[in-house]
């Protein structure tokens, strides 16, 4: 939080039009739709796994659900709805290499990640589909509380996400298969079915996430997901969640996405080359990175 608040008061120095409500919830429609992805992931890397197909899976949903409504003629709802689906499908597909063929979740989930955006690719023809029925739009134009839907739907995650992680039993099993695995077993923990639901969320969140980008932006594409993954995983990092497992929180992550959000929004209000972004971005982890792997070695000779 405090290096959040150091970001927005230099670039509130250097552009005090950064600093303004506007800004503010500029940063948070940017963010959203990656954000929804990120609760997911945020619970997923605490039990000790990864999910690099997010990005992808969120791309497969959009184009699927938008062909369902343009060249079918299936009911919006009814293709949003499978949209969802099919990234809860793929969650499960990815659950099921890792858990019971034992392939390591950064390779079984890249090679989804290649696969869903193969898919993704081919179904659209590599072409943008529309037009949306007017339903789809209007679904987009829905506005909860002042805040459109795809901002309300992911603080609403964020909260809900949070409360699961730090304040029940299944966010107990989830932090302790991530913390010893082994340990958990023994305990009796179901380490496994822990792990299937969470790539189950995963994916579902990834698909919910493409089928918001769809109503929101009133057109499928093949284009859009891509690196939400490695955003979502700086994100994660950044907000202090382990990569080993077993600890990390969801506001965290929260806050590790408005620090990337806020970076990247200010140096375009400073006009600073947007390429420095990417580059900010790799700094940042990579002091995270560090300052973990200090901290627990600090505790190992400790």
């Amino acid at each position: 939080m405090a290096f959040l608040i150091v970001v927005v008061g230099i670039f509130s120095f250097m552009n005090p039009a950064f600093l303004s409500f506007a800004s503010f919830m500029s940063i948070l429609q940017a963010l959203a739709f990656i954000g929804i992805v990120s609760v997911g992931m945020t619970l997923l890397i605490v039990a000790g796994e990864f999910d690099l197909s997010v990005g992808s899976v969120a791309t497969l949903a959009n184009v699927s659900a938008a062909l369902l409504m343009v060249k079918t003629g299936v009911d919006p709802v009814v293709s949003l709805l499978i949209g969802m689906g099919i990234g809860l499908l793929v969650g499960a597909v990815n659950a099921i290499l890792v858990l019971t063929f034992a392939v390591p979740s950064f390779i079984a989930t890249i090679g989804m990640m290649f696969m869903a955006r193969g898919i993704a690719v081919w179904l659209s023809a590599a072409k943008p589909i529309l037009p949306l029925p007017p339903i789809a739009n209007q679904i987009g134009d829905i506005h909860v509380l002042g805040l459109s839907l795809s901002v309300f739907v992911f603080l609403l995650l964020v909260v809900v996400g949070a409360f699961v992680l730090a304040r029940t039993n299944f966010g107990c099993l989830v932090r302790a298969t991530g913390g010893n695995a082994e340990a958990a077993q023994i305990a009796g923990v179901k380490t496994k079915r822990t792990k299937f639901l969470l790539f189950m969320l995963s994916g579902a969140l990834a698909g919910f996430a493409g089928t918001l980008t769809l109503v929101h932006f009133g057109t499928g594409t093949h284009e859009m997901g891509n690196g939400w993954e490695l955003t979502a995983i700086a994100a994660v990092v950044i907000g202090g969640t382990s990569l080993f497992g077993g600890t990390g929180t969801v506001i965290g992550t929260f806050i590790g996405l408005m620090i990337l959000h806020a970076i990247a929004f200010g140096m375009v209000a400073a006009r600073i080359d947007p390429w420095w972004q990417i580059s900010a971005t790799g700094v940042i982890m990579l002091l995270s990175l560090t300052a973990e792997a200090v901290d627990k070695r600090r505790r190992k000779l400790a």
